[in-house]
């Protein structure tokens, strides 16, 4: 009866350490979607931001240039 929990106790803990690499690469999976996506989104909001008034200022120049 020891020897069997003795092993069921090994494979226990064998169980554990492959249940935390998982949860360790789920982790690492979830930082690296949400870095991708703000890696795609900032740069959105910021032409977003900053575009419409520049090109507003590109188009009053070629304006000016045409009268």
């Amino acid at each position: 009866m020891r020897r069997i929990l003795a092993k069921q106790a090994e494979a226990i803990d064998e169980i554990k350490e492959k249940t935390q690499s998982i949860y360790r690469y789920i982790r690492w999976q979830k930082f690296w979607n949400w870095f991708r996506l703000l890696i795609i989104l900032v740069p959105l909001i910021a032409g977003a931001i900053y575009l419409p008034p520049m090109i507003k200022d590109l188009i009053d120049n070629f304006s000016s240039l045409r009268s």
